[in-house]
């Protein structure tokens, strides 16, 4: 079944939406447990919108927030694969990862979501461990393309913490 085409207009909307209700009358006494339910609703909604965007709807992905001790060090994520049962879990870091203000903490998470969806729409590509920063930083630059398409915006850099790759002669 194919997942209905959202306008940019819908994800744009959701996303203030959840931001404004995150800022409410009582969001200074905000739980922690508040804001990881925003942040967990707000991941799932947008992982069929952008499954879709990279025509990966023939794949059962599922999203888990992980505390970020769960996940490598200096990552915000990650994803693993089965290429046969055409199924992929994304892991992206939980809101107690996040010490700034929510808006930017979702907008870090959507990151994260394109980022590895990238990586599958990939996976049939194969490559060596010698090329693995070089496919990253490829992946980041798809990535903030992506976004910055999505959100009307020219590309301004990376949206990732990655380091370029040095250049190679």
């Amino acid at each position: 079944m194919a997942f209905p085409h959202l306008p940019r207009l819908s994800l744009l909307f959701s996303t203030l939406l959840l931001a404004g209700l995150a800022r409410g009358a009582h969001a200074e006494q905000q739980t922690a447990e508040d804001r990881q339910a925003l942040a967990n609703r707000y991941v799932h909604e947008i992982l069929p919108y952008w499954q879709h965007r990279l025509a990966l709807d023939d794949w059962d992905v599922h999203i888990l927030l992980s505390r970020p001790e769960d996940l490598r060090p200096g990552t915000l994520g990650n994803i693993h694969w089965d290429r046969d049962k055409k199924a992929a879990t994304i892991r992206v870091m939980d809101s107690t990862g996040y010490h700034g203000d929510l808006p930017a903490m979702l907008k870090d998470m959507q990151v994260t979501v394109v980022h590895e969806l990238v990586h599958l729409e990939l996976a049939s590509l194969p490559v060596a461990e010698a090329d693995r920063s070089n496919q990253e930083f490829a992946i980041d630059h798809l990535t903030d393309a992506l976004l910055a398409a999505d959100e009307g915006r020219a590309v301004t850099g990376f949206l990732s913490v990655a380091n370029p790759p040095a250049l190679s002669r």
